[in-house]
């Protein structure tokens, strides 16, 4: 963390369920490391440490530790889903990170489900 830096206790917290998805396209590795990595910095949020898994036969799962929480996705190719997670502390705007997503992963149906977390 930087030293002047002051992270507030509340913030967004985003589900995210993507269903109809593109089998390939989410057990890509390559291009959810890519999407989450824009959708954080679409967000104003700065990466700190990346942790990813491709799963045999298919499946991917990212997580993105950022400085001001947490951004991670999992895939399940076979069923064609894809479950995202955006919690940001503070003021940055996670539905910009959502607005990436939506807009980098093809999809059928997705459900968002937002909520405020913490006190201010």
């Amino acid at each position: 963390m930087v030293k002047d830096k002051v992270y507030l206790p509340y913030g967004t917290h985003l589900i995210i369920d993507m269903s109809g998805c593109d089998a390939r396209e989410i057990d890509d590795m390559d291009h959810l490391l890519n999407v989450m990595a824009d959708a954080a910095k679409a967000s104003g949020m700065h990466v700190i440490q990346v942790s990813s898994k491709k799963f045999e036969p298919v499946g991917v799962s990212v997580i993105l530790l950022l400085e001001e929480s947490h951004m991670s996705v999992h895939s399940y190719p076979k069923f064609g889903v894809a479950m995202f997670d955006i919690f940001t502390c503070g003021e940055k705007d996670a539905l910009k990170a959502f607005s990436v997503i939506v807009n980098n992963v093809r999809h059928e149906y997705v459900i968002l489900n937002k909520m405020s977390r913490g006190v201010k």
